[in-house]
């Protein structure tokens, strides 16, 4: 096995474990105030397989769209932070954690072409992700502006750090592969389908 062959088979991996199909396990256990805290909100990104996958991947595109490297991953944290905030306003979007693993599929066949895409394409695109996924992480909480503040910047600070591994992953993987990005776009795409099809059979 090569060294270059590692981080597709990791990826691989995670596409096709059970827990794929159980997106934002989280939100289930943080609809009372006293579960939302500065911890769930730093775990909640990283235990949400979407959300991971998603993250990650938008570290991907930082490192192969033209002019991406900060303007997506932040693109894609303001406008969580946007969704995060409609949703704890009571505007939340419907039927957004259903949504929020379709985007996995999205951003995984956008990956395949990613260096194909225009910067505004890719950063219109990011940006609609990241308001659903924002939405999806607040829809159903409620707390006082101090504790939602609290949780929205650890779910921010726990993206962010989603965004430079999938940057750092990428930036090593990329450039050792022509194929690499085909490779993980197919694997994030088939993840995204297996939680939409768990969604809806669930």
């Amino acid at each position: 096995m090569t060294l270059r062959r590692i981080p597709a088979l990791a990826i691989t991996a995670i596409a096709s474990l059970p827990a794929t199909a159980l997106a934002h396990p989280g939100h289930h256990h943080h609809h009372h105030h006293d579960h939302l805290s500065l911890w769930s909100g730093l775990l909640h990104p990283v235990t949400g397989v979407d959300h991971l996958l998603a993250a990650l991947v938008v570290g991907a595109f930082a490192v192969l769209i033209a002019g991406g490297r900060l303007k997506l991953p932040a693109t894609f944290v303001g406008a969580m932070i946007a969704g995060a905030a409609l949703a704890f306003a009571g505007f939340a979007i419907p039927a957004a954690h259903a949504l929020s693993a379709a985007t996995v599929v999205a951003l995984g066949l956008m990956l395949i072409k990613a260096r194909d895409l225009p910067l505004l394409a890719a950063g219109l695109a990011v940006g609609a992700v990241g308001l659903v996924h924002g939405a999806a992480h607040a829809t159903g909480l409620s707390a006082g502006l101090g504790l939602a503040a609290a949780y929205v910047g650890a779910m921010t600070l726990s993206t962010a750090l989603l965004h430079a591994l999938g940057f750092a992953a990428a930036t090593w993987w990329f450039s050792r592969s022509t194929t690499a990005p085909r490779w993980a776009g197919a694997a994030v795409t088939t993840a995204g389908l297996a939680m939409v099809v768990a969604h809806f059979v669930a």
